[in-house]
């Protein structure tokens, strides 16, 4: 038997396999940037740190395929996207975030470009990523 969650908006996200931490989280967010949910409120919903809490999400994202946003402007926290401007807004921070530390590790390993992309695209086709 599958279960499903809905949310206010009438969504659906397939609840088989997810944890009670997991469906904590989805039933703690809302859809749309304005209503995200700060990282520590959630923490304390699920009686966890917010190290787990980023865990959990990322899982939610690149497992069960549910569309989480997330900001650091106020209001800071999570939220399900629910418009193309918040799916850009998103992806944008977090190539913005990639690209700051991919510089980093090519000044660290004093490596070329070239060389840095190289490792990481074997790493990801060897799903080590």
């Amino acid at each position: 038997m599958s279960t499903a969650t809905t949310d206010r908006s009438g969504a659906k996200y397939m609840a088989v396999g997810m944890t009670a931490e997991e469906l904590a989280i989805l039933d703690a967010l809302k859809f749309g940037r304005a209503w995200a949910v700060p990282m520590p409120r959630i923490a304390k919903l699920i009686d966890s740190t917010t190290r787990q809490v980023q865990s959990i999400v990322t899982h939610l994202i690149l497992v069960h395929g549910v569309p989480i946003g997330s900001t650091s402007a106020a209001p800071a926290g999570y939220y399900l996207i629910e418009t193309e401007a918040e799916l850009d807004a998103t992806t944008a921070n977090l190539r913005n975030r990639a690209m700051a530390m991919l510089l980093r590790i090519q000044a660290l390993n004093n490596c070329t470009a070239d060389d840095l992309l190289g490792q990481i695209k074997l790493e990801l086709e060897g799903g080590n990523g």
